[in-house]
């Protein structure tokens, strides 16, 4: 066996998988994105997960040969389609995101099971099998963000059944698969052109987390239809047509809340009605020069912004299907974005004050998301928008008279907010005995408007003539006072200590059962209100955790019971690290599929590089504790030293930023991918039969890592759930040292 070579054919099949099983894991998160709230979406990566490790428990029951690689990649090049047409077709399924996640198993298990495989198959040559098998991830992550520009994640999980089919004709060497792959090409053109399988928005039954969109399609009074439909790697929106509502279009993004598109013929006075709204109310206060808008959508923003006769108006949109719908709608929209006032950039909003010297007498952030935030389909991102950190860089940003304007949907929300402003305040050194004198709160009472509560935030504090100036505008229009210095201070904005408003925050945690405390960059969660962490999160956390130790201690092999800890805490430490550092990155680099595509292409062609380099050694084994120390080391540099280096690179241009962000993280890779291969060549030689069963545990700490990284950030942050994978890879450290010199 020593002698034996690992077949190219098999190599590049396992390529092929691992870059369709990473392509279908991230194209299932953009499913579950358009489905249910942000707080599911983490489901599909404990599926994922989950999947593969039970795939190595499968390869452990029983002998397998060489031909049985083809038998399972001819199943996985089944399975992956009919996960999306059977809950699309049998729509309960999309019911609950529980049910969902079972649809999509299947694919992973199959995944699983192919490469724990060939890790047994091949062992010796585990090196150059983890080069193989994360390579392929590695290209994967870099060519998703293409694929899902070119197509939906519907027609790119057929694609992936295609190259799966190319991999099992590799392996049988019969081209007989080649009729499928003839009939996926023939179905991907014609899906993309007519839409032949799509999500079924009217037939999805209605709950709690489905999205706002679904809810629009099934109110048969208005007669909503979507009228067009855009897909990117980050977005799915979608332009509704209401017929009860001719002169607008509401533009949904993976379902959210909408933003309006208004008909709008190039008169100005022919909307004067929009100066009795709660989103115009800013643009009386505000000096009329410079105003940057963060999230315009539709560009009813911008619409605001020429009424009230702003010199010159940036907004900044992070959806660039935003910038083709309004040129799609240009006579629909009166060509706004054509206006010589007004320019348009596709950006994230605090990436792009970040990387700007420019001060603004108007920040307007009306209901404002981010590409970090519910909307993207990815695990564990949220709002850096709306943080402690961000209203600091709102505030440097303004002119000496300049304010920045938040509206909020929800009273919950409006707090939050508040908290947020006040510590920003302080953070520049105004008091906060002082800071109340800064804000300024007004509410909407009709309750059919998503623009509630508006709240007015400036450098320098409010007189109290413009407090009553601004009451009688208010009360004029409606509106009603919820917080004007001097005159009317009923609301929770007047502290004397931070102390104070923790006071406040428990007192509501305890009586209502929610947390409306501040948020940093380390804690960007600004819409989640659950106090502390979901519970399911911990279930799955200490079930993955004693499933793993179960079957280790069940297979009654001594071996094993020092083998078993050490693959369980990799995968544990490598999720760790992983997911804490997609979220450091995100705002470093403004764009969440970019993040985690430059993220995982590093770090996974990284891993891949250090199996190549273990299979050159002759006993790595040996040699794992020098790289785990040389990887310890070099995960505490970068939770040192990380943000201080994103501060000076921050007016670096994409390109380079990415580039940045590769030169730190493909070393990290490299050690990170050499104690795993190392691990599997040992195995091998001690008991080939457990692989595996190594792989399997593996993969269920994954989930266990994955679901405590979202644990500590959340009570912590994410510099912790850093420091936590640091802290475990010090234990394989540890626990390296004594399997070594066995």
């Amino acid at each position: 066996m020593a002698k034996r070579r690992v077949p190219f054919s098999v190599l590049l099949a396992l390529s092929l998988v691992a870059f369709s099983g990473l392509g279908f894991e991230i194209s299932i998160t953009r499913i579950f994105s358009l489905v249910f709230s942000h707080h599911f979406i983490f489901l599909s990566l404990s599926v994922a997960m989950c999947g593969l490790g039970l795939g190595g428990f499968v390869a452990s029951l029983r002998e397998f040969k060489k031909k049985d690689l083809a038998t399972v990649s001819l199943r996985l090049a089944l399975f992956f389609p009919l996960s999306i047409v059977i809950p699309f077709k049998v729509t309960f399924l999309l019911s609950h995101p529980f049910l969902l996640s079972l649809s999509f198993l299947p694919p992973f298990v199959l995944t699983g099971l192919f490469v724990s495989l060939a890790f047994r198959l091949f062992h010796p040559f585990s090196g150059s099998l983890y080069f193989s098998d994360l390579t392929g991830a590695s290209i994967g992550a870099l060519a998703i963000g293409l694929l899902l520009a070119l197509f939906s994640p519907i027609n790119v999980i057929f694609l992936f059944s295609f190259l799966i089919l190319l991999a099992t004709i590799l392996l049988l060497r019969k081209p007989f698969p080649v009729i499928f792959q003839a009939l996926l090409v023939l179905f991907l053109v014609l899906n993309r052109g007519h839409r032949l399988l799509d999500i079924p928005y009217q037939h999805i039954p209605e709950s709690k987390d489905t999205k706002m969109l679904i809810k629009v399609l099934k109110d048969e009074k208005t007669g909503a239809v979507i009228e067009k439909t855009y897909w990117n790697p980050s977005f799915r929106t979608d332009v509704v047509y209401k017929a009860a509502f001719p002169h607008t279009r509401e533009v949904f993004v993976d379902g959210g809340a909408p933003t309006l598109l208004l008909r709008f013929g190039g008169d100005l006075d022919s909307l004067s009605w929009l100066k009795s709204s709660l989103s115009f109310f800013p643009m009386l206060v505000a000096e009329k020069g410079e105003m940057l808008s963060i999230g315009p959508g539709g560009g009813a923003d911008i619409l605001l912004g020429l009424i009230a006769g702003f010199e010159r108006i940036e907004a900044v949109e992070v959806n660039p299907d935003m910038l083709k719908i309004l040129r799609a709608y240009d006579e629909f929209s009166g060509r706004i974005i054509e206006n010589e006032k007004v320019e348009f950039s596709i950006g994230e909003g605090r990436n792009y004050l970040k990387r700007t010297d420019k001060s603004y007498d108007l920040i307007f952030l009306a209901l404002a998301q981010t590409a970090t935030s519910a909307k993207t389909g990815l695990p564990l991102v949220e709002s850096y928008l709306h943080t402690r950190d961000a209203y600091v860089d709102y505030l440097f940003h303004l002119t000496a008279k300049g304010v920045v304007a938040f509206i909020c949907d929800q009273g919950l929300f409006l707090q939050r907010t508040v908290f947020n402003a006040l510590l920003a305040l302080r953070e520049t050194g105004i008091g906060l005995a002082e800071a109340k004198n800064h804000i300024i709160i007004v509410s909407n009472p009709s309750v059919d408007s998503p623009y509630r509560h508006l709240l007015l935030l400036r450098k320098a504090p409010f007189s109290r003539k413009q407090a009553e100036d601004i009451r009688q505008m208010a009360e004029a229009r409606g509106f009603v006072p919820g917080w004007l210095p001097y005159i009317h201070e009923r609301m929770a904005v007047s502290f004397s200590s931070p102390e104070e408003m923790t006071e406040v925050v428990n007192e509501i945690r305890a009586r209502r059962g929610i947390d409306i405390g501040f948020t940093t960059d380390d804690r960007p969660f600004f819409y989640d209100l659950l106090p502390g962490v979901p519970f399911f999160l911990y279930c799955l956390c200490i079930a993955t955790l004693l499933i793993s130790l179960g079957v280790v201690f069940l297979r009654k092999n001594r071996r094993l019971l020092v083998f078993g800890p050490y693959f369980m805490l990799l995968g544990a430490g490598f999720m760790l690290v992983e997911v804490s550092l997609i979220q450091k990155f995100l705002f470093f680099l403004g764009y969440p599929l970019t993040t985690f595509s430059v993220i995982l292409f590093s770090l996974l062609l990284g891993c891949g590089v250090g199996g190549f380099l273990v299979q050159k050694m002759e006993n790595p084994f040996r040699k794992v504790p020098k790289v785990l120390l040389g990887l310890s080391l070099l995960i505490l540099v970068i939770f040192l030293g990380l943000e201080r280096l994103f501060l000076l690179a921050f007016s670096l241009s994409d390109t380079l930023r990415a580039a940045v962000s590769f030169a730190i993280l493909m070393p990290l890779g490299i050690l990170l991918g050499m104690p795993f291969p190392a691990g599997m060549r040992e195995m091998g030689r001690v008991s080939q039969r457990d692989i595996g069963l190594m792989w399997g545990v593996n993969g269920l700490m994954s989930v266990c890592g994955s679901s405590l990284c979202i644990i500590i950030s959340k009570s912590f942050g994410f510099r912790y759930s850093l420091l936590s994978g640091l802290l475990v890879y010090v234990a394989v450290l540890l626990l390296s040292l004594k399997l070594s010199k066995r």
